[in-house]
């Protein structure tokens, strides 16, 4: 599936901020903001990688996890319906991704609870 790599902008007042733990409404929303991203990214690059279909380690249950295993873990728990099972929810995200990008980044948004704040 390859890696992803996340650059922060350390020259950024906010991302200082941020990376020095002080904890306010506008770190908290830019640390959420970073996370949905992040989940985003990951279950996207899996979507569009054919192979990651016949990735089906049988360690990921008990042993490390891998980064197939960490996208499905993500699905199951985050963006699958309540009725749905993992390999279902995989292919209708993928066929979201793929006719309405908007929409699976909207689905992975409410997925994930984002943003926070408008929870409470």
């Amino acid at each position: 599936m390859g890696s992803l790599l996340v650059l922060l902008n350390t020259d950024n007042p906010m991302i200082q901020k941020a990376l020095q733990a002080d904890k306010d409404d506008a770190t908290t929303l830019l640390w959420d903001t970073l996370g949905v991203d992040v989940v985003t990214d990951l279950v996207g690059r899996a979507l569009d990688d054919d192979a990651f279909d016949e990735v089906q380690d049988t360690s990921e249950v008990d042993g490390d996890l891998t980064m197939a295993g960490l996208v499905r873990a993500l699905v199951r728990t985050y963006l699958a319906q309540p009725t749905e099972t993992t390999p279902v929810a995989i292919k209708r995200l993928r066929a979201q991704r793929q006719g309405d990008p908007s929409k699976f980044r909207a689905q992975v948004q409410s997925g994930v609870g984002f943003p926070r704040g408008a929870n409470r």
